[in-house]
């Protein structure tokens, strides 16, 4: 399959009206979303703030900035402050206080720009992403910073305040960020922050990368200048789970992509201009990691199938970078994290899958970590894997095959003399932890009056992982019915979990309906949980 690169963008007929630049056009047709994407682009996406925007950023402590150092190399930052400390004197544009900001390498940018003297028309192309990380709400806008000369009518930006020119400025759902409660210093001083150059990765940044939940995306769109609308730098959040950035050696890092809101702006701007800035902030001890680099899209990586809720990746090779010590007046305590999040993969949990995935056809140690009576009937035994591995990627709907012990029986049931396996559907989602499966006692079954009778919490089974060609394709677009019969309500049961759980993480998922159908009111098994 031929993927969005510079060749494709040379031969595809982007729209000039659109609200997205042509790289953006490109992935969106290419993922089918393109004539969705326009109609809610030009609903979304403004020349100015609405009202709510404006107190929006009335209220913020930080405010996240990409720009471009004299270079060309994109670097994000962060600018703290008082609430307050942004204000907007009209929908058009926005002042900036940034006394409290650390020397850092937009305060260098800056410092450049405005004692530059040979131009009249001096401005700075910029990226703003405000976030309050204590209710995940987030706005983001592209922008101008303009510097007048000396005999200008207009006031100048200066080291102290930033005056902004809004280019295009649209909202941003809260999946992946983490909520965070911000706590002030009251003996923070702006000219304590120290900083140091790196080049490498060593132990101590690894270390710090790959324990991050959390990191800001710098990037760039400058082909033409004459359409400053749809031209310029952004910034974007990215966040999973501790572990989900992957430091490959010590100066590459690969990075999972998941679903968004298909504006595509970050990985569109990689195509123009494949540079990246990153910003990683310690939140406890208040240091930011600054990067620039080059950036690849991995747009067919096989590692995607076992890393869980990544559709691509991408990797980042790094050119310098700069650590800011002491460099915020707050620091931050997490609450918790985005469900988003949870729902998706670390490096290492995706490790121990492909590891999984390489032995599911060999019989596997699993232990019974809770039992639980669905009905009178039907009892669901919880399969943990104990050896570290991880759970083989499955559809739901599929069936597990379970070995009982050699040895298994009861008084009136008799001694079986060697193992017998049996295939139960798995009532679990594939995003659910370990293994559910629910079995009906049969007065004849060996195997179901065992696990019914004598299997407890901390026994061991042999299992194979699912398989079987009864599952529900998630990525459908045709609306579902689900039909179930006592029993065989236990796929079912996976289908919808699966199908609540697709929902979080793609905003996708199949409009579905589910009848069940049981002898007695006893015997109707799932009810309360579904």
């Amino acid at each position: 399959m031929n993927y969005p690169d510079k060749k494709q963008l040379a031969e595809f007929e982007s729209s000039s009206d659109s609200p997205f630049h042509r790289a953006e056009q490109l992935i969106q047709a290419h993922l089918g979303v393109r004539d969705k994407m326009e109609q809610f682009g030009r609903r979304v996406i403004r020349d100015h703030f609405p009202e709510q925007h404006r107190q929006f950023y009335r209220e913020q402590s930080y405010i996240f900035a990409g720009h471009l150092d004299e270079q060309g190399w994109p670097w994000a930052s962060i600018i703290p402050g008082r609430p307050g400390f942004i204000q907007s004197p009209d929908a058009t544009h926005l002042d900036i206080d940034i006394s409290l900001m650390a020397e850092d390498r937009l305060r260098q940018s800056l410092q450049a720009l405005s004692i530059e003297t040979e131009r009249d028309d001096r401005s700075l192309a910029m990226g703003f992403l405000g976030v309050d990380l204590a209710t995940r709400r987030r706005n983001r806008f592209s922008a101008l910073v303009e510097f007048q000369s000396p005999d200008s009518e207009k006031e100048p930006s200066s080291l102290d305040t930033l005056h902004v020119s809004v280019q295009q400025s649209f909202g941003n759902c809260p999946q992946y960020i983490q909520k965070r409660h911000l706590n002030w210093l009251d003996d923070f001083r702006s000219d304590a922050s120290e900083s140091h150059e790196i080049s490498v990765f060593d132990e101590h940044i690894q270390s710090w990368i790959e324990n991050a939940d959390t990191f800001f995306v710098s990037s760039a769109n400058l082909v033409s200048r004459a359409n400053h609308v749809r031209d310029g730098v952004d910034i974007s959040h990215r966040g999973g789970q501790p572990g989900f950035v992957k430091v490959e050696d010590k100066v590459t890092l690969t990075i999972p992509d998941y679903a968004g809101n298909f504006h595509f702006n970050t990985f569109g701007n990689f195509i123009e201009y494949p540079r990246a800035g990153l910003l990683f902030v310690d939140f406890e001890s208040r240091r930011l990691l600054q990067l620039t680099g080059t950036v690849e899209i991995l747009w067919n990586d096989p590692r995607i199938e076992h890393f869980d809720g990544a559709e691509r990746l991408w990797q980042f090779q790094l050119k310098e970078g700069v650590v800011v010590e002491h460099a915020l007046p707050f620091g931050f305590s997490l609450e918790e994290f985005s469900p988003n999040s949870l729902l998706t993969s670390t490096w290492t949990q995706a490790e121990k899958v492909e590891q999984a995935a390489r032995l599911a056809n060999q019989w596997q140690s699993y232990r019974v970590a809770s039992v639980h009576d669905e009905s009178e009937t039907i009892r669901s035994f919880h399969l943990e894997n104990d050896a570290g591995m991880g759970q083989p990627v499955f559809m739901p709907g599929q069936f597990l095959t379970v070995r009982v012990p050699e040895q298994i029986g009861s008084a009136d049931q008799g001694t079986l003399s060697s193992a017998l396996s049996r295939t139960y559907s798995v009532s679990s989602s594939p995003w659910d932890d370990g293994y559910r499966i629910s079995v009906k006692k049969e007065a004849k079954g060996q195997v179901s009056r065992f696990l019914h009778e004598q299997l407890t919490v901390g026994d061991y089974l042999e299992i194979k992982a699912p398989m079987g060609g009864f599952h529900l394709d998630l990525e459908g677009q045709r609306p579902v019915i689900l039909l179930a019969g006592g029993v065989g309500i236990t796929p079912m049961v996976s289908m919808v979990r699966a199908n609540c759980h697709y929902r979080i993480k793609t905003r996708g998922g199949r409009n579905l309906t589910l009848f069940a159908a049981a002898g007695t009111k006893q015997e109707r098994a799932f009810h309360d949980e579904l």
